[in-house]
């Protein structure tokens, strides 16, 4: 089966946050272990910059058995927001005898010109929308997306063979018709062998670490005011370090709610990442948060549970019925309030009862998000879209 992913977004592009990491790796997963080739069209940008010297031509790349065609970027202010290439229309003309497309965006250049090339060239094709069709993610940028619905999205859900959610909470809370074909399917993970790391000592009886883009969707600002309201016993106790680049200009307003509320003892920047050091890093801290408007899965509320880590949540993180369930976190709704109780009682939960709300955390995910469970489900969608 020949494959085609039409993405702005791919590995290394990871200034982008979960989806070009979840995207390569079900890629490389798929050509690994079916009968299958994938090819990917995707922007060579990481944000500003560009991924590959190119001179404004295609940069195409063998990754993990995948081949990926880095297209450049469009250099109009316009082009630029709308993850627009120059050369997407033409290029996708290379893939005509490809037997499925399937599109990982919306609101954009490659998923209009993508749908558009699989319509015309009747090839099935599918959507995994990552968010984008929450009500609180249509309010961004809202009335582009409104007249991006009316003149293509619609009726392209609509003509698509497959929507793809990865929870069932997405599902529900997607405005979109009852027509449109859906499905769930989890994000899957890489799993290697568990490694332990050695704990540092830390001064602070709760130390809370964030991992994602520094952006108002994540809900930073909530999670600082709430962390200003702790008694004065415990915000002494308590630190939280941010690590993430700013994709929204929201640094300088999250570092003046840090001055106002004298947090700055407690609350650190830390700036970018790396991945290979994220294992590491999670299991220097007690506890993950995450007091999102809205997230369609949460990747990273994954990443610190498989490393033991109980996390906090916000209940617009589309994980946190499983988490509540399973009993490895704590869900708050998203009011400064709630979430200030939540940090409380994980500061007063006992240190050992919260490393076996981690370890019940390892286990899930692992026993429900591994691509050789979710991998099959992703390949037997494939076939009965073509077969179809």
């Amino acid at each position: 089966m020949k494959l085609l992913y039409i993405t702005p977004y791919y590995k290394p592009s990871w200034f982008y946050g979960g989806p070009p990491k979840c995207i390569s790796e079900q890629a490389e997963y798929l050509t690994k272990h079916f009968e299958c080739t994938i090819d990917v069209v995707t922007l060579n940008q990481n944000g500003q910059e560009e991924l590959f010297e190119s001179n404004g031509k295609v940069v195409v790349k063998e990754i993990e058995g995948v081949t990926v065609h880095y297209l450049p970027a469009s250099t109009t202010k316009w082009g630029q927001a709308y993850y627009a290439s120059p050369l997407l229309k033409k290029y996708l003309h290379n893939f005509k005898k490809h037997d499925l497309i399937h599109i990982h965006t919306l609101f954009n250049a490659f998923s209009t010109i993508g749908a558009r090339f699989a319509i015309k060239n009747k090839i099935p094709f599918g959507y995994s929308v990552h968010g984008m069709l929450d009500a609180f993610s249509l309010t961004r940028s809202k009335w582009m997306k409104k007249f991006h619905r009316f003149m293509f999205e619609d009726q392209y859900l609509l003509m698509a063979d497959f929507v793809h959610f990865t929870t069932e909470n997405e599902r529900k809370n997607a405005v979109l018709s009852k027509r449109a074909k859906t499905v769930v399917i989890p994000l899957g993970m890489k799993y290697e062998a568990f490694v332990e790391y050695k704990k540092s000592y830390s001064y602070y009886d709760l130390r809370l670490i964030y991992i994602s883009r520094i952006n108002r969707k994540k809900g930073l600002d909530l999670l600082l005011n709430a962390l200003s309201l702790l008694p004065s016993y415990m915000k002494d106790r308590v630190s939280l370090d941010i690590y993430g680049e700013d994709d929204d200009n929201f640094l300088q307003e999250l570092k003046k709610i840090v001055e106002l509320n004298q947090l700055r003892k407690c609350v650190v920047f830390k700036g970018k990442l790396n991945p290979a050091n994220r294992n590491e890093t999670l299991q220097q801290y007690d506890v993950l948060v995450l007091t999102s408007h809205q997230e369609n899965f949460g990747l990273v509320v994954a990443e610190a549970l498989d490393q033991k880590i109980p996390v906090l949540i916000s209940d617009k993180v589309n994980l946190c019925d499983i988490v509540e369930q399973n009993q490895c976190g704590w869900v708050s709704p998203l009011k400064i309030d709630n979430i200030v109780k939540k940090i409380e009682e994980a500061f007063r939960t006992p240190k050992h009862i919260r490393q076996q709300m981690g370890e019940k955390g390892h286990a899930l995910v692992r026993e429900n998000y591994a691509f050789e469970k979710v991998g099959v489900m992703y390949w037997q969608l494939y076939e009965k879209t073509v077969n179809r």
